[in-house]
This record gives C-alpha cells, structure tokens and sequence, in this order.
C-alpha cells in the first residue's frame, strides 16, 4: 500500500497539473479498483473525464461566426408584462436583447442576422465587429416588423448557407454557430418538418434537415410561454446545440442571451476525438478479450465499433474549463494467475482534438489497470468510487425523464391531457432508479439533490408548465451545459455537481484510475 506521503504528493502534482492545464485531457476511473481473478464483469463501468484547457488567454480561444436568427412572426407584436408594471411588445424586447448581443460581440468575432416569418424576410451577411457595422446592425434591428406566420425550416437553410460561404481557411480557424429565437408554433402547412421526426426519418425532406442542422450547433430560444418547445429542443439536439426558454421576466431576455454568447466566446477546442481500445494482457484473454459494451454520452455522438473491440466520442467544441463526463460499459473476463503485479490493463483513452489557430494537436494517451487479486477482500477495493455511481445515476435520469413525457405525449395526442398522471408517472419510474444498486451506492448527499430535481421537474408539469421545463432540463443534462429554464434568473448547471469536485472544472477530483503515457 502506498504511504500517506506518496499519496500527497501524487495529490499535489495533479492539482498542480489541472492548475497548468493548458491541453485537452482524458482520463478514466473504475467503477471499483480491484476483481477478482476468477471473477467476469458483464458490465463494468468506467468514467471517461474529458477536460478543457482551464486557463487560455482571450486572444487564445477561437473566434466565432455567429448567424442570430430571429422569428418577427405576426405573434412578436403581443404585448407582454415588463416587471409587472407596463406593456411592451415581445418584438421590442428582443430588440432590446439583440443589440446587446450586438455589443457583446468581440471585435475578433463576426454577427450575421437573420429574420423571418413563413419565409426569409430579411438578411445581413457575416460583418466583423467595429463601431460602424455595429451601428448598421442596430439599424438593421430597428427596421424590424412584425407579421406572418412560422416556418423555421426557410431561415435555417439561409443562416446555414451564410456559415458555409465561408472561405476554407475560415471554416479552419473560426468557429460557426447559430442562434434562433422564436415564441411561437413551426408551422407544418409551411415547413412539410415533423421536428421529431427527424433523426430517423429517410425521405427526402426530412433527411435534407437533419443533414443540414449537424453541420453547426443551433442554440435556441423559447420566447414567452406560448412558444412549442418540441421543435426548438429537436433542432438544438439535432445539431449538439442547447435549449432555453424564457416565459418569465422577458424584459431580462439580454441575460439569457449574454450568458449563452459567453460560453460560445470562450471556445479553445473543436472537433474533439476521444478514441477508446479495450487491452488483453495476457494469452487466455486473447480468446476472451476485454470489449467495450456500451457507451452512455448524452447528448453526444459515440460509436462501438469491431463488436466492442474499440470505440469512440465525439464532442464538436469545449469551452475554457469545461469538463464532459461518459460512462463506458465494459466486458471484463476472468484472467489466469499470470498477470504482472496483479495488475491488468483494460482500457486506453486518447484522441485528438483542434487547437484554436486550426491544427490537429494528439490527446495524450490515457491508460486504466485494475487490480486482479485471487480474491479482493480489502474494502476500499470493494467499495464503488463515488464519482463514477454518480454518473451511472445521471444516466439513468436521463434516458427516464425523456422517455416518461414521450409516453405523456402519447397520451395527450390520444385527448387524456392529466397533469397528476405525468407526475405520478415520473415517480413510479423515479422509484425504479431507487430500487437499482447505483441508487443504493450513492451518498446521502448526491441522493437528495437528485431528488430535489426530480420533485422540480413534477412542479413545473403540476404547474402546467412541463414540456418547456423537461425539455430544456434534458437539454441542460445532456450537453452537460448550463441554460436558461423559464427566467434569465433561473440557471440549471449541465451536470449534478460531484462530491469530489473541487471547483466548476471537475479538476478537483482525487482519482484517476489511470495514468498519462
């Protein structure tokens, strides 16, 4: 066993090391340190930590082309409540927004906007940002007027064409992403688009969106409480992007909006490969290898490829600090006794992932061993790490809360529209998690802020409020990013914090599981 020396010093080069972090990184932990030689796991999980370069100078992060979007339907002449005290319409609001984003734009950066109602209705191609074309840009927001119905399919076609008319060169070096605001219902008599539809779809109409929405990440934004939250989720996950909704203090609108332009101003990586390879180690194992099972990565693209031989995540940008998390499931055998040092080395993490000025930088390879004793008896070894039980829980919810509203969706469409049945629904699926080993691993802690969620999730459907909510909470949950959910004052954080963390970046936590090669 190693000292309590060594054990602090070790401690204290890793923080060191996430202090001076200025690379993407990887690093895995297992579900539990040590099995037993004679013993397989069918589904053994692992931690796959993905971090961003948590200190990177301004002039050092990416700059950003971004196409804002903005529905000037006949519905943005509703006037709403400004603190409670007078009317303004929500197209005025959003003027407001907009000309706060205009000023928040970086003068590295670039700002296309685009308007629409049924159809294109007006356009301003991509503009460096200085004192005149911010001017121009306040003008072009001024002009706006109000009439018309909804279809996004028009205005998303066109923002993508403005982001793919770029140069080589600057497709490289600047990242693209688009905003859309609506507060109203895509029009399917316009659009010929059932939004949920699709990712699976394969006619012609449908698969030329879904094609042309994963080319850039589309943020978009539910504005008041009469928007449908459906088609602006699909559109976000579609494209890796995330969901808001604002349906209260709409005069603050400016806040969601800043807060969703300071993260995209803060890219340091783009295109992020992590690549996964299970490791044998010795002959028995080369008839009975170690295979990845699956992967859980949210909101992300990942793939199991070779049967379980390796796979991969793909992750299209990080912002300064950020740190994704993924659950690995793997299949681990029993080994002969002829292991080295008890040890077994199962899995290597490493990929790569573009720098800022457009190159192609190797993430530094990540390897896992566990130990494999004739028999594990140490209890630390068969405790599972907190970290990792957490995850799997985080998972869990999310392939829940999804699937019971899509079930309450169903019945809606059938006329049985109960707002105590969704939520007794969510419970009864809820008391299922509680009932698995992961729930039981947890600590106090973690367990009731999970549940402290979920009880805010059966609020807002009591409310009348769900589908905004959930949505936008699954978005959140998924991307592991934090968005807007109801009012600008309202943040829910992309992950359920861990015990071990230290700070937002995840750097804090004690093990690895591994090593960097």
């Amino acid at each position: 066993m190693a000292s309590s020396s060594a054990g602090k010093t070790k401690m204290e080069a890793t923080s060191k090391a996430a202090i001076d972090r200025q690379e993407v990184r990887v690093s895995t932990t297992p579900i539990r340190a040590a099995i037993a030689r004679d013993q397989r796991k069918d589904d053994f999980e692992v931690l796959v930590t993905v971090e961003a370069p948590k200190v990177v100078a301004p002039e050092k992060r990416a700059p950003i082309d971004l196409v804002a979007v903005l529905d000037v339907s006949g519905s943005m002449n509703k006037e709403e409540f400004v603190r409670g005290k007078h009317m303004s319409s929500r197209l005025d609001l959003l003027k407001i927004a907009m000309k706060y984003i205009i000023k928040l734009v970086r003068d590295a950066d670039r700002l296309a906007i685009v308007s629409f109602n049924h159809a294109v209705v007006s356009e301003y191609g991509l503009t460096r940002n200085s004192a005149d074309s911010r001017k121009k840009l306040e003008n072009l927001v001024d002009k706006l007027k109000a009439s018309g119905n909804t279809d996004f399919r028009p205005a998303l076609k066109k923002a993508v064409e403005i982001l793919d008319g770029r140069g080589k060169e600057e497709k490289k070096k600047r990242v693209g992403f688009i905003l859309l605001l609506s507060d109203g219902v895509d029009q399917f008599q316009y659009s010929r688009i059932n939004w949920e539809k699709v990712a699976k779809s394969t006619d012609v109409d449908h698969s030329e969106v879904g094609a042309m929405l994963r080319k850039y990440a589309v943020h978009t934004f539910g504005f008041s409480a009469s928007h449908d939250p459906v088609p602006l989720r699909q559109i976000s996950a579609l494209s890796y992007g995330l969901y808001s909704f604002v349906c209260k203090n709409l005069d603050n609108i400016t806040e969601a909006f800043a807060r969703c332009l300071g993260g995209l101003r803060t890219v340091v990586a783009a295109e992020i490969r992590v690549d996964l390879k299970p490791k044998s180690s010795d002959k028995q194992q080369q008839q009975q290898p170690v295979l990845i099972k699956s992967i859980d990565s949210g909101g992300y693209e990942s793939q199991v490829i070779g049967g379980g031989t390796s796979g991969k995540i793909l992750i299209p940008v990080l912002y300064v600090d950020e740190v994704k998390k993924f659950i690995v499931h793997l299949k681990v055998p029993k080994v002969s006794a002829t292991t080295v040092n008890n040890q077994q080395e199962i899995l290597t993490a490493d990929g790569d992932a573009n720098s800022v000025d457009g190159k192609t930088v190797r993430i530094k390879e990540h390897k896992l061993a566990i130990r494999r004793p004739p028999e594990v008896v140490d209890q630390a070894d068969l405790r599972p790490a907190p970290q990792v039980v957490e995850q799997v829980v985080v998972f869990k919810l999310l392939d829940m809360v999804p699937k019971t509203f899509q079930q309450r969706r169903e019945d809606d469409h059938k006329g049985v529209k109960n707002t105590k049945v969704a939520v007794q629904l969510l419970q009864r699926n809820m008391d299922e998690i509680r009932r698995s080993d992961a729930w039981t691993d947890l600590d106090v802690g973690t367990r009731r802020r999970i549940d402290e969620q979920v009880k805010e999730i059966a609020d807002h459907v009591e409310k009348g409020e769900g589908p905004a909510y959930v949505n936008s909470w699954v978005s959140s949950q998924e991307m592991q990013r934090a968005n807007t959910m109801g009012s600008p004052n309202k943040v829910v954080a992309g992950r359920v914090r861990d015990a071990g963390d230290e700070d937002n970046s995840g750097g804090g936590e004690k093990a690895t599981g591994g090593e960097d090669r």
